[in-house]
């Protein structure tokens, strides 16, 4: 699965990667070690931040004492990087918590450095990128960065697909892409974010799944955003990934 998926990352030829975590099952080195070969093909340069698979969950001194040693030795040194070019600003968020296996966190010095870089970007598309799934609890205390995020970027459930968030942003799940842990019914796939245009913002969100040969494009959205409120243009209001038997 991930030279067939590598190959059609390949063939659409992206500016970047934005990557959710999950890089391991069980943030054994040898997984580290397999998933930072992997990054290494690729086509663009990536941005990355750890998900609650990738802190041990047995090893207890190192889980408490120094949960992302693996993922800062072999993924990336900051667990919440930031990415800005002439169209976008991606703000990553390390929501992954030692003290909890499932549920994430974000920290009060995440808010203000957030909201710190988009008040310096305001131009821009503005993307936050966490592991765990918005909270309604989190979407109340977003109002606090001074601008709403335009996309928000998560993984965790395994369960991809682009719906709108009746506060105004665009939530962007991952599904499942290399794993054979699926859920929920749903195929291995990726999505493929080409930002249309900046003034007003416009994204197609384009969803490719493995059809137990290759993966191919199952659904198109298109999206408008002002001033952080967004709506659907075109294509399905949500998107089910029928689930595939093949695996490679």
């Amino acid at each position: 699965m991930s030279e067939a998926i590598l190959d059609d990352v390949i063939e659409q030829k992206p500016d970047y990667a934005l990557i959710s975590g999950d890089f391991t099952q069980r943030a054994r080195a040898s997984q580290f070690e397999e998933a930072a070969a992997f990054l290494k093909r690729l086509p663009c340069p990536f941005i990355a931040i750890p998900g609650n698979h990738d802190i041990p969950l047995y090893h207890w001194p190192l889980r408490f004492l120094q949960p992302l040693r693996g993922y800062r030795r072999h993924i990336n040194t900051d667990p919440d990087p930031i990415l800005v070019d002439s169209e976008i600003c991606v703000v990553g968020l390390n929501t992954v918590t030692r003290w909890r296996w499932k549920e994430g966190r974000v920290r009060s010095s995440q808010i203000k450095s957030t909201r710190k870089t988009w008040l310096s970007n305001a131009d821009r598309l503005r993307i936050l990128m966490m592991h765990h799934p918005p909270s309604e609890g989190f979407m109340k205390l977003s109002k606090i960065l001074g601008e709403k995020p335009d996309l928000i970027l998560s993984g965790h459930l395994h369960q991809g697909g682009a719906t709108l968030h009746p506060d105004g942003p665009l939530l962007i799940a991952a599904g499942t892409a290399i794993s054979n842990r699926l859920r929920g019914g749903q195929a291995n796939a990726y999505n493929v974010i080409e930002v249309l245009s900046s003034h007003p913002h416009a994204v197609k969100v384009e969803t490719r799944a493995w059809n137990k040969k290759s993966f191919e494009s199952i659904a198109a959205q298109s999206f408008e955003g002002v001033d952080g409120k967004w709506k659907l243009t075109s294509g399905p209001a949500a998107v089910h990934i029928e689930v595939s038997s093949g695996h490679s």
